[in-house]
């Protein structure tokens, strides 16, 4: 054989390597005969779902960069490339890859572990019960599961398929018919032996591109490794224990907005432990409430003050990014301020927050 000709062969074999992948997910998805319902079925008895693989997210969320709400910001406001492995909820490893390094999430039973590779720092942390979005939320499965809670069969209606990831992936669009949404539709695909979902874009009032998207580049539907997951502190690590977390307002909430029903809204189970929220809401329209203390409700207040998009008004600072609506209570001497956020339009936010303030159900551990 000539040299020629080898190197003829190689540059077909090296093609045919770099090509392979974009047939694949060139091939017409191939639409399936499922019914909405029944895709919905499949969808949400995924859960048990082990996969691995790559995901790319991008968020046009512009969020003020507060020292509160910085992390938030950059993780919906810009594009992310993650790498995952799920065993299960209980374990589960998410990189977050960038050109100066990474930074991991390793979770364990009911505690995460943050290795950040330019700092050189762990950071262990319990689970809280209310914590900031992390990396772990942009995964499609993850935030499928979320939008999906409480959607009702008549909410939901077949996309054509789409081919993600060199999978056949039928879609589902999800449109709230609660009048309160801020959240116009949800649409998804999920691969269609598994009901994994694949790809999520979430859609805002007036907006034609979706806000938040996330969708896998690169899945596998096997049980990753134990050792994996498992996180094993590299040397020269600044191990540290994080307790609740710095992702998470649980040690600066006093108490609860105790109410059946909020602007129209029904309140999500019952009272959370301790005391420490109020959620209203069904599926993808939610409106959390939240007492903040002095040491957190006055930063963030000082920082929305100077934050671009924030309006200023008699109910305090007011924030709508895309779907996402956000109001902090004016300070007042002696009384916790309130938090309002959620996926619920102004007009819900402002009666939410006229109700919360004035104090027309008395918060948990508070005089009325």
């Amino acid at each position: 054989m000539t040299a020629v000709r080898r190197w003829c062969l190689v540059a077909v074999g090296v093609l045919l390597l770099v090509a392979t992948p974009l047939a694949v997910n060139a091939w017409p998805a191939g639409d399936t005969e499922i019914t909405a319902r029944q895709l919905l079925d499949k969808v949400q008895a995924a859960d048990d779902v082990a996969y691995s693989g790559y995901v790319e997210a991008v968020g046009g969320l512009s969020l003020p960069t507060t020292d509160e709400f910085g992390a938030v910001a950059d993780l919906f406001g810009g594009a992310s490339r993650l790498r995952v492995w799920w065993r299960s909820d209980e374990s589960w490893r998410v990189d977050r890859l960038a050109a100066s390094g990474e930074t991991d999430l390793f979770h364990a039973g009911d505690a995460t572990t943050t290795w950040d590779y330019e700092r050189l720092t762990t950071t262990a942390t319990l689970d809280a019960l209310v914590f900031l979005p992390r990396t772990v939320e942009l995964l499609p499965p993850r935030l499928a599961r979320l939008v999906l809670t409480g959607v009702r069969p008549e909410e939901v209606s077949r996309l054509p398929a789409a081919r993600i990831a060199g999978r056949t992936a039928p879609g589902l669009r999800l449109t709230p018919s609660a009048p309160q949404a801020s959240i116009t539709r949800v649409d998804l695909w999920a691969d269609a032996e598994s009901g994994l979902p694949l790809r999520v874009q979430v859609y805002g009032n007036g907006q034609g591109a979706a806000p938040v998207e996330t969708s896998f580049v690169q899945v596998t539907l096997d049980q990753p490794a134990a050792d994996v997951v498992a996180f094993e502190p590299p040397p020269g690590s600044q191990p540290r224990f994080g307790g609740v977390g710095s992702d998470s307002l649980l040690g600066h909430i006093p108490a609860a907005f105790e109410s059946r029903a909020l602007a129209g809204l029904p309140r999500v189970g019952g009272a959370s432990p301790a005391h420490l929220f109020s959620r209203y809401g069904r599926g993808v329209t939610q409106l959390l409430v939240l007492a903040l203390d002095y040491d957190v409700s006055e930063p963030l207040r000082d920082q929305l003050a100077s934050a671009a998009g924030v309006v200023v008004d008699d109910l305090g600072s007011a924030l709508a990014a895309g779907p996402l609506h956000l109001r902090l209570s004016p300070h007042r001497h002696y009384e916790p301020s309130w938090l309002l956020v959620g996926t619920v339009d102004d007009k819900t936010l402002r009666r939410a927050a006229r109700t919360v303030y004035g104090a027309d159900a008395a918060p948990a551990g508070m005089a009325s």
